[in-house]
């Protein structure tokens, strides 16, 4: 298992990364709780820093064993901005602290 970033640690120049998000946004938000879904080990570094629409296309054409939060991101998401990670950020972190609260 892995942590893969959905929005990349390294994007690529003149990616659709750099005009969704501003230096400092990327600064702030890479490494959020909310960026991150599990996928197999073998698969992450395969995905890298592809534009999120490519990043889901391969994460389901080529069968990537994904975990339930994982399709759940992909699957409610069309776009990941800003606004997107940090909903599922919010997300998240609510049922980390429900699932401990018990």
């Amino acid at each position: 298992i892995s942590a893969e970033h959905i929005l990349p640690q390294n994007p690529k120049h003149d990616s659709q990364w750099e005009k969704d998000f501003s230096d400092k946004e990327r600064i702030d938000l890479t490494d959020k709780i909310g960026n991150l879904v599990l996928i197999s080990r073998r698969k992450n570094s395969s995905q890298g820093q592809s534009d999120f629409e490519l990043k889901k296309k391969k994460y389901f054409e080529n069968n990537i064993e994904l975990f339930r939060n994982s399709v759940r991101v992909l699957t409610n998401n069309s776009k990941w901005s800003p606004i997107e990670l940090n909903a599922n950020h919010v997300n998240v972190i609510a049922k980390i602290e429900n699932h401990y609260r018990k």
